[in-house]
């Protein structure tokens, strides 16, 4: 446990001597980190960071310019005598997106170590998630889908409604010219039997 010590020796001949040491007990965790969409902003996400150490640990954020506010910061004292600091910040997706940006890097200063940890950022999932326009262009995406089906039925409907008329055509046309050759040949007996009792 942290305290000061304090020991005392007996040395003959010279009698007692005594001596104080203090111990610090110095700890810290890695950092974790956590990175989701912002319900208030469509434009930002919520970056949250937090390790436990003693001393406090010093935890920044890079590049600072797609900060849009301070951030908010809490410490909570734990039983064990360690601290544990949790920071939040609204990051810019304008900004990410003008920068390239592929990634944020965390930075933590401490007594025992220092450490640097990568935060890959989903910016196009982020982006696309958050787009303005994407409401706009689904809905404009499902109403052409919508004119392009009313118009391939109708076109059907009329190219097939044609070929019926077509074919109902062509078939009187046909049983028109069935019922001439019919005709004509009932009137050539008759005409032949006409002529047989004039001869």
């Amino acid at each position: 446990d942290e305290a000061c010590y304090k020991c005392l020796f007996n040395v003959f001949p010279h009698g007692s001597h005594s001596g104080q040491i203090c111990l610090n007990i110095i700890a810290v965790s890695e950092i974790k980190t956590e990175l989701q969409s912002n319900l208030d902003s469509e434009d930002s996400l919520r970056f949250t960071y937090s390790a436990v150490g003693k001393p406090v640990p010093q935890i920044s954020l890079f590049p600072s310019k797609v900060l849009i506010n301070p951030p908010e910061e809490n410490l909570a004292q734990n039983p064990n005598g360690t601290v544990t600091i949790t920071k939040t910040y609204n990051v810019s997706l304008e900004t990410v997106r003008s920068l390239s940006l592929q990634h944020l890097i965390v930075h933590m200063d401490h007594p025992l170590r220092n450490e640097e940890k990568i935060v890959p950022l989903s910016v196009k999932q982020e982006c696309a998630s958050r787009s303005p326009y994407t409401p706009l262009f689904a809905f404009a995406s499902f109403g052409l889908s919508i004119i392009f089906l009313c118009v391939s039925y109708i076109t059907f409907y009329f190219v097939q409604k044609k070929k019926k008329l077509e074919n109902a055509t062509e078939i009187t046309h046909h049983l028109r010219h069935l019922e001439g050759e019919f005709l004509m040949s009932q009137s050539l007996p008759a005409h032949r039997a006409k002529n047989s009792e004039t001869c």
